[in-house]
């Protein structure tokens, strides 16, 4: 399981973002409007995995699958890399 430097506070988590690819399969350059609609789709559609909990937290622990309120994600940059930052009240489910 990677871990990051970073804890956050509140009643909030951290996920991993999925990947978008930033050209189409023929090789274009993607505009970033597509960009941001293929972001919001994969974060509707797919589970997204918990890398730390904030010390309030506990419905829901580290390495849980999660679905979430794709609008209520805050990007975060930690030592270079991003993540999602959300409130556990806007986490929809989780996998079993």
């Amino acid at each position: 399981m990677k871990t990051i430097n970073f804890v956050p506070l509140g009643n909030k988590v951290v996920i991993i973002l999925p990947v978008v690819e930033e050209k189409t399969p023929g090789g274009l350059i993607k505009s970033p409007n597509q960009m941001a609609n293929d972001k919001h789709e994969a974060l509707s559609k797919n589970y997204m995995t918990i890398i730390t909990v904030s010390a309030e937290v506990t419905k829901v622990k580290i390495g849980m699958e999660v679905m979430l309120t794709p609008e209520m994600v805050r990007p975060i940059d930690v030592d270079g890399e991003m993540f999602g930052l959300i409130d556990v009240d806007h986490l929809q489910g989780y996998k079993l």
